[in-house]
């Protein structure tokens, strides 16, 4: 039998007597619980539960375990809920927990419409006559506040409305929550301010429980490795002018330079994920051989990821993939084979695949690579949590890979230490 902790029946008790909320949770507190207990505690009837694609099974699942009343959940992924928008229009639901709802931040996408409504004010959206509304999500603002604006717009639009009675729109709660750059890139937002007064705003429709009050944050640390022959692909590509570009981005802006020029260097983060392959294959055939249980690898290249799933099989190494592409159920068995199988030693999930919805992870496993990470410092806590929550062990362990005498040592130290303005909003 699952006990709540204290922690959880507060939020348990804030979503039941708010008919709009955010639970701000880091991965891994137990929010589905919460949510689930919640809408037992309203008597919901009809209970409407957008998620990613990936997480619609484990959310049925999670209800079915869960629920103390008969109340239907239509859990429903947010790209069919966007194509069927009308349909879910006309229906009649108590209760909608958005999950993941940082997969609305961006006000002009079509999911982010369907539920909060063309203008983002909830009219004539899926949401206009729910009683409850609730978001949850672990990473509300992964990159910067303005992401937050379309949520808050929809739910609680008082957090936004100033003295004079006015709606901030949203380059107006840009101009007053975030710092704006003009480069070769357009207009970009590059940092966050007035984090104090946004916060007090917030307080009052949210909460944020971090793990480390509740258990040991995990270590965090870095695996420095010699990179494979491939090196010298790399080494061409970091003295070319999108290397030298990128080394003076970071130079001059850290990791607010890397998320500005990220989509510019597809070429050098793609060599430099194929140069750890080799090595990441070596170092981990040596820990398992050295008595190593389970190990969770995070990839993002597909080459990259069936690379080091061909290296660790041809040393008598077994593991499961989850990536994009996979259907769903192929996603579940995978995890299932690595929870379930001992002889499966090592999970190779894809970040941005596997950031969400991988739970159970942590009940087998408690060692994570970063074999290729996020330049989104939130990302990477994101995909940390799947090993970082509830059930898991007190003792996670994540190490970032970065080669020797690469910019990719750099940027590793630089990625790690970035996560101060999100930490400063939440907690």
């Amino acid at each position: 039998m699952f006990e709540l902790r204290p922690y959880q029946h507060e939020g348990i008790d804030k979503f039941a007597t708010h008919n709009r909320f955010f639970n701000f949770d880091e991965p891994g507190m137990g929010k589905t619980v919460q949510a689930i207990h919640a809408a037992d505690r309203v008597k919901a009837k009809r209970v409407l539960i957008p998620v990613p694609a990936n997480i619609v099974i484990q959310w049925q699942k999670k209800v079915k375990e869960l629920q103390k009343t008969d109340f239907v959940a239509d859990v429903v992924s947010y790209n069919k809920l966007t194509d069927r928008a009308e349909f879910y229009k006309k229906q009649k639901y108590d209760v909608c927990v958005i999950d993941e709802g940082h997969y609305l931040k961006n006000r002009k996408a079509k999911r982010t419409k369907a539920v909060f409504g063309n203008k983002t004010d909830a009219v004539g959206s899926i949401i206009q006559d729910i009683e409850y509304v609730w978001n949850m999500t672990g990473s509300p603002a992964p990159n910067n506040y303005s992401e937050l604006w379309s949520s808050l717009r929809a739910l609680t639009p008082q957090v936004i409305t100033m003295k004079s009675g006015a709606i901030l729109d949203y380059w107006q709660f840009v101009d007053k929550f975030c710092i704006v750059t003009q480069n070769n890139f357009g207009t970009q937002i590059t940092g966050n301010k007035n984090t104090e007064i946004l916060k007090e705003r917030i307080a009052p429709f949210m909460v944020r429980r971090l793990k480390k009050d509740y258990r040991n944050p995990p270590v965090i640390d870095t695996l420095v490795l010699e990179p494979s022959d491939s090196i010298a692909a790399l080494k061409e590509a970091e003295s070319s002018a999108e290397g030298k570009e990128l080394a003076a981005m970071l130079e001059k802006h850290g990791v607010a330079g890397l998320e500005l020029i990220g989509g510019h260097v597809a070429t050098l983060r793609r060599l430099t994920g194929l140069a750890k392959v080799a090595p990441v294959v070596s170092q981990v055939v040596d820990e398992i051989e050295g008595g190593l249980k389970k190990l969770v690898i995070i990839a993002y290249h597909r080459d990259v990821i069936e690379g080091i799933q061909s290296g660790l099989t041809k040393s008598g190494v077994s593991s499961a993939v989850y990536m994009g592409g996979m259907t769903d159920k192929q996603k579940e068995n995978a995890k299932e084979v690595f929870i379930k199988n001992p002889d499966c030693s090592v999970f190779i999930g894809q970040i941005t695949a596997a950031g969400t919805g991988t739970d159970g992870l942590q009940t087998v496993c408690s060692d994570m690579l970063l074999a290729e990470y996020s330049w989104v410092p939130e990302e990477n806590k994101q995909i940390i949590g799947r090993l970082d929550r509830l059930g898991g062990f007190d003792n996670v362990i994540v190490r970032f890979v970065s080669l020797a005498g690469s910019l990719d040592e750099k940027i590793s130290a630089s990625v790690q230490r970035k996560t101060a303005d999100i930490i400063a909003l939440l907690g």
